[in-house]
Formats: C-alpha cells, structure tokens, sequence
C-alpha cells in the first residue's frame, strides 16, 4: 500500500497492489468538492499511477436535494470524521460526490437540520427511511399580514393589529394573538398537521380538518365560520355556497410553517448509468407529482391556503 499526496488539501492510502480506477475528492478551501481520475497499471514489474482532470467523467455519486431545506450528508465512519468530511447540500441543488474514504463503508449518512440521521446504500435501488424535522405551523389572519389576500381593507398601522395567529389558552379557549416567533408562547401558537388530515394544536387538544377555501368552518352550525370580531372569536355568518366570504378581513385564515417544506423528507436510491444517484424529494412534492391529493403548492415558501371543520 502506498501514500499518495493530493494537492495541499487531502491526504489517502490508495492500495498499488492491484490495477484499478477511480475517482478521489478533493476540496477547495470553501469545501467546493473536485475530482481527480486516479489510474493504476502494471507496466512489467512497475506499478504506475496516473491523475488526469475527471471533468468530463460522469461522477461517481451525485446527490440531488429537490427539497427545500439543507441536508448535511457525510460517508459513513465507524470513528471520529473530520468535519471538513461533513458537508452541505443546500436546498433545491445537486452535488456530485466521491467517497472520501476509498476503503471505507460505501454507505451515506444524511441528516437534515438537528434531527436523527439516517444511513443508505446508494447501490440498491429504493426509498429508504425518511428523513424528518419538527415544522410545527401557525393559522394566521391572513388580512393582519404584508402580503396576504388583497382585501378592500388595509393593513392596519398598530403593531399590536398586525401579523395575529390564532393561539390556545389552558382551558382551551382560543384567542387571536400576535404570532411570537421566538417560542411560539410555549407552543400554544403552534399546530401539527396528523396523519389523518386534521390538525392538531401542539399545547393543548384542539383538533381541526382541513379543507382548501381559507375559511374556519364548524360541521354543526352551516353557513358559520370562524370569525374575529375584537377582542373575540366568535362565530358568525359565512356564505361560501357561491364562492363568496361575507367578510373575508376576519374570515380568511392561512398556515405558515415555522421552516420551509413539510418536515418530511422522501430518500431514494437510483442509478443513471454509471452513476449512483441519492434522490432527496419533499413528501408533499411527491405525492403531488403521483396525482395523489394534497395541498396545492403555495405562492410563497411556506404558506398554504386552507379550511377548517372544527370538532368537539
């Protein structure tokens, strides 16, 4: 085995004892990943090793990030790895990529923010685990922020007016409340959406379905919705039967995410060509690309439109 000096920025064995070709990485000094074509031949009794550019060579692995968070990806390591071996693919992007360790697991590790990582075999083809991050959402007014639905009402100058949220109190009262965006005022902002379509708020048990048309809606009281008359919610008067809200400043609602994406991440394994590929694809993105029904895609990163049936 010998030991080979690549550039000034990495340092490998590469094994002499066999003929072989391969691609190594190396980085420039803001971690942009570069390949070198390594070649070893036998020429009588003399081994030779040869680097050429690896431009025009089709890479190794390539990871394609459709979503729309970061994901850190790293080969996997049974001991300590550098953390110059831990890099980022930013969100809605490709890299390509080489194994930093030739003789190493062949296997990569994702993780996507501070959330548990998972490890997957490029060369079988398939989904593997998911990858999942907390991305709890707010129910905003829309009318009481920049941005939203365009009403005959402007935005109101008081701070205190602008940018509500609806919020839970102890005894499960809800209020509309300025959206705090350090804490959430310890979750009682927050809300899940569940598997089973409805949403569920994180501080108290308050649970709701979704529908598509921006209103609050209650199965037990026809043409009401959920109304914010101040300082109250209330219910009141809603007649949505010919595509019309009565009064759309205190009766159209929307979600905002806390971070981009659905929180949860599909992973798959392919391959084109000569090339491994690890494909990241948002879930709602996928199921919207398999006909499946989902949410529509928002006008801004994070929002979507909604309705809402409220149950006791």
């Amino acid at each position: 085995m010998g030991h080979v000096s690549i550039m000034s920025l990495a340092s490998l064995f590469v094994k002499l004892s066999q003929i072989a070709k391969f691609r190594i990485l190396v980085r420039d000094a803001d971690e942009t990943p570069r390949f070198v074509r390594v070649e070893i031949t036998l020429n009588s009794a003399v081994f030779c090793v040869t680097f050429t550019d690896a431009e025009y060579y089709p890479p190794p692995i390539r990871i394609e990030n459709h979503s729309d968070v970061p994901v850190l990806y790293q080969q996997q390591s049974e001991g300590p790895i550098g953390q110059h071996l831990r890099t980022i693919c930013k969100a809605r992007s490709h890299i390509d990529y080489a194994w930093d360790d030739l003789y190493g697991s062949r296997r990569i590790v994702l993780q996507v923010y501070e959330n548990k990582s998972h490890v997957y075999d490029p060369s079988v083809k398939g989904i593997g685990p998911q990858l999942v991050y907390e991305n709890h959402m707010y129910i905003q007014l829309a009318s009481s922020f920049n941005g939203g639905i365009s009403f005959s009402t402007s935005i109101s100058k008081r701070t205190e007016e602008n940018e509500l949220v609806l919020e839970t109190l102890q005894k499960g009262k809800v209020i509309l409340n300025k959206q705090n965006r350090v804490d959430a005022n310890s979750g009682n902002q927050l809300w899940i959406l569940c598997k089973d379509g409805c949403i569920e708020n994180i501080g108290m048990t308050f649970r709701a379905r979704t529908r598509m048309d921006g209103t609050l809606c209650c199965p037990g009281l026809p043409g009401m919705a959920v109304t914010h008359r101040a300082p109250e919610i209330i219910m009141a008067k809603c007649d949505t039967s010919r595509g019309e809200v009565t009064d759309p400043a205190s009766q159209i609602w929307r979600i905002q995410r806390q971070r981009p994406g659905s929180g949860i991440l599909e992973v798959e394994c392919l391959h084109n060509g000569p090339t491994l590929v690890v494909r990241i694809t948002d879930r709602e993105d996928r199921l919207r690309n398999m006909s499946v029904p989902s949410f529509s895609r928002p006008a801004k990163p994070g929002i979507l439109p909604f309705r809402l049936h409220l149950e006791k």
